[in-house]
């Protein structure tokens, strides 16, 4: 067995909720939980096989897509500078019905923006939404 194969065939990780192999231990409760979004939902798999998953999941490869210097600049952004872009962005619409078609026309500019951040932070789909900004920058 060759050593990339070796090391594919170790367990990983992750997080059966957002899919991120950000896992800690907390050793007061003696469980494993996500640090990306809390989750103690904790799945354990061979690396090839959670990245059909997360591939599955978001649409994209993790690892191929690290290098984009998009990707790079939403990753980078606090959510006051990622609000401010979509507040900006003639195409806010198009942003917001990607997450949430229901709000599609049914209120004001200002009522709908102010509602899709209140649903983004609250159902904490904020990294959800940098996924889909990368398709907006320019």
């Amino acid at each position: 067995m060759s050593y990339n194969e070796e090391y594919n065939s170790d367990p990983v990780y992750f997080c059966e909720n957002c899919y991120s192999l950000y896992i800690k231990h907390d050793d007061f409760l003696d469980a494993d939980y996500c640090a990306k979004c809390g989750c103690s939902n904790i799945g354990c798999t061979d690396i090839k096989d959670w990245e059909k998953l997360y591939e599955n999941r978001y649409k994209r490869k993790l690892v191929t897509r690290a290098g984009d210097p998009n990707v790079i600049k939403v990753y980078g952004m606090t959510w006051k500078e990622i609000k401010q872009f979509i507040c900006d962005s003639p195409r806010w619409e198009s942003i917001v019905c990607r997450m949430y078609p229901h709000l599609r026309n049914r209120y004001g500019r200002a009522d709908t923006l102010m509602m899709f951040f209140d649903l983004v932070t609250r159902q904490n789909r904020i990294n959800e939404l940098k996924d889909i900004l990368v398709k907006y920058i320019v």
